[in-house]
């Protein structure tokens, strides 16, 4: 998880402008939650507060997340899901954020007799790469072709086989930024489990595919690689374990009824 914080500062003070402003860019990676926070507020300013005003733009909408007055009438709207202001420390919390969430957040406080200030905030959400599936192509008997689809931007994508990297040899090769692993020359050591990894600054997903023969394969997203192969020795144990107590009853029952014949 990670979060790059740049902030832009451009102060423009003269005498037809009566406003400070100052530019801030916040990237969020995985968390949930995330602070927008102002410049510090001493007590001299606070006791000459009017307002401090909060709105949220994006593509499609304007809206006013907060509102307090000196009277410490506070209101708040829907528009930006579940928020806190402090006014100790000038912070706006944001919780349970989405892609939703993205936007330009305007601070705006108003003060008796000085200067109106603004704060901008630019929130991108950033997120990991998705696994949405492994599609597995037969192009012979002898050769298939295994392709990761991705949602979202990725930095690295790896294939493993039970565990181990796959590298580039005369029987391995990729494509498409190495999202499509080609296997020629097949042979009974190939049927195994094979694992796609990618990963960006944020995260990383993976997904494993069994692959047992032609037209014959089995998905397993964020699964370990022998788990399926476990439950079904165990099961067929279990099978084997019930047969057998069954004929143990069977030839008990015939050697009792056999004892009482005689």
């Amino acid at each position: 998880m990670k979060v790059c914080l740049l902030i832009l500062v451009n102060i423009d003070l003269t005498a037809r402008i009566s406003e400070v402003k100052m530019e801030t860019t916040l990237k969020r990676g995985l968390y949930s939650r995330v602070e927008l926070t102002g410049e510090t507020l001493d007590q001299q300013t606070i006791d000459s507060l009017i307002s401090v005003e909060w709105t949220k733009t994006n593509k499609s909408s304007r809206c006013q997340c907060f509102r307090k007055y000196n009277n410490n009438d506070t209101h708040y709207s829907q528009c930006c899901g579940k928020a806190h202001f402090y006014i100790s420390n000038n912070s706006l919390i944001l919780e349970n954020l989405t892609k939703q969430d993205e936007g330009l957040y305007m601070e705006t406080i108003a003060l008796k007799d000085k200067p109106t200030k603004h704060q901008n905030f630019t929130l991108i959400i950033d997120y990991p790469p998705r696994l949405t599936e492994i599609q597995v192509s037969w192009s012979s008997s002898t050769s298939v072709h295994l392709t990761c689809n991705v949602s979202g931007s990725f930095l690295h994508l790896m294939w493993k086989r039970e565990g181990v990297s796959i590298l580039e040899d005369e029987r391995h090769s990729f494509s498409d930024r190495n999202q499509t692993l080609h296997i020629s020359n097949i042979s009974s050591s190939d049927y195994s489990t094979y694992s796609c990894i990618v990963s960006n600054e944020n995260g990383q997903s993976e997904m494993h595919i069994n692959i047992t023969s032609e037209n014959s394969t089995i998905n397993q997203e964020n699964t370990p690689s022998g788990k399926r192969q476990m439950v079904q020795i165990v099961f067929t144990s279990g099978l084997m374990f019930m047969g057998v107590l069954g004929l143990c009853v069977v030839f008990y029952c015939l050697h009792k009824h056999h004892h009482k014949s005689r």
